[in-house]
Order: structure tokens, then sequence, then C-alpha cells
């Protein structure tokens, strides 16, 4: 065996390893996210919440660091029936807050949501939200 070849071997067992090393990174990534969905907050009214990282690719709203305010945490969730939607990513989805936030034209929205999706702010400040 030359060198060149020697060389070649190398870089193709160099390639399978990476190959398997970035798969490795995609699965724990995976792992990661699961146990971050799973991980739930006790939110009450006034807590300000993002999303937690990775989790913005299932709404339109809110946006990936979009600072929302809980309105209400609700006992029982509301838990939409999409019959014709089974493979939706919000069948069966318990939406158990709603959440208040500007949207992109500076208006105030709100929305139920799943409580999973949200972690709160790491900030001392907190909306205290009295009902008229």
């Amino acid at each position: 065996m030359d060198a060149e070849e020697l060389l070649k071997g190398l870089a193709l067992m160099a390639s399978i390893k990476a190959e398997g090393t970035s798969r490795d990174k995609v699965n724990d990534s995976i792992e990661d996210l699961t146990k971050s969905y799973l991980t739930k907050h006790d939110f009450k009214a006034g807590d300000r919440i993002v999303l937690k990282r990775g989790m913005g690719g299932m709404h339109r709203c809110p946006k990936p660091g979009q600072v929302c305010v809980v309105i209400e945490a609700l006992k029982e969730p509301v838990v939409p029936r999409f019959e014709r939607s089974f493979g939706s990513s919000h069948y069966m989805a318990p939406l158990d807050i709603r959440i208040a936030l500007k949207d992109a034209d500076g208006d105030f929205s709100y929305f139920l949501m799943d409580s999973r999706l949200f972690e709160p702010v790491k900030s001392s400040k907190v909306v205290q939200l009295k009902r008229t």
C-alpha cells in the first residue's frame, strides 16, 4: 500500500466517523428537544414567557424570542378535535394557557396555546394583571 492509498483510506474513515458523529448530534438534539417539550412549567396570569428553544416551528405566532404575557392559566385545557387532521402537530394538543402578545402591526393579540412550548422569561420583572 502506497502513501496515496493510505491517505485516501484515512480520509474515508474520517468522513464516515464525522457522519456518524453528526448523526449522533442530531439524535441528541431530538432527545434534548423532547425533554424540553415534556418539561412543564406552572404558569399564572402575569408571567412573562417565551417559546422554548426549538419550538418555534409549530405556530406562526409568537416568533422565537418574542415575549408574551400569560393572561390566564386554564383549569381545564381545551383540546381541539381536528378529525380531518390526524397528522397535524395541533391534533389533540391540550391548550392550557391564554397568552397575549403584540403582533407584527403592534396590535394586541391573544391565543390559546400549549404551555409545554413555553418557558419563563429569565428576568425578575413580572407583569401584574388585575381584572377590571
